[in-house]
């Protein structure tokens, strides 16, 4: 049975309208400093938040696109402890680093990619998955789009949601 695309995408809106009327809007990473809501999604990776917020205090100091990219990695790794898995993740960061430097620097340059390209662009990175390439696009890069994480497909099984790609709300 084929379900109607616009009946599923009146579907999911309408349950996210619910969660926000009854949760609120959550304000998840939004951070001033969007290198440091950047950074964490990478941290938070198969750890907990109490680990994460230890390993950030660390980085307190070096919280800009530069010097993250000029960090030492065993000065990154150190201070990334806390986090766990810190030489993956030491290594995740600096990818995002250059790949951010190598594409101008610039948040705004992104606003003429499709929904599409820019999470092609992302999943290139070493250290991006589904999950956080979507998270990145919804947060940092401010795209209409819904996080099929596992919890979600939990949530609402696989009649609603796709996690072939971005779950775009409109």
């Amino acid at each position: 049975m084929q379900i109607n695309q616009e009946k599923l995408n009146r579907e999911k809106i309408h349950v996210l309208n619910k969660l926000v009327s009854h949760y609120g809007i959550q304000n998840w990473w939004s951070e001033e400093n969007r290198i440091k809501d950047w950074v964490s999604m990478i941290l938070i990776q198969q750890t907990t938040q109490a680990n994460v917020d230890k390993a950030l205090i660390n980085l307190e100091s070096y919280l800009t696109v530069r010097q993250l990219h000029e960090l030492d990695e065993e000065t990154l790794q150190s201070l990334i402890r806390p986090a766990g898995f810190y030489k993956q993740k030491s290594q995740y960061i600096k990818a995002l680093m250059k790949w951010f430097i190598d594409h101008g620097e610039s948040f705004d340059k992104f606003d003429e990619y499709t929904d599409k390209e820019l999470r092609i662009e992302l999943l290139s990175i070493k250290g991006v998955g589904p999950e956080t390439a979507d998270a990145m696009m919804l947060y940092l890069f401010e795209r209409k789009v819904f996080i099929g994480d596992q919890y979600a497909i939990r949530l609402f099984g696989s009649r609603i949601l796709s996690v072939d790609g971005p779950l775009a709300l409109l």
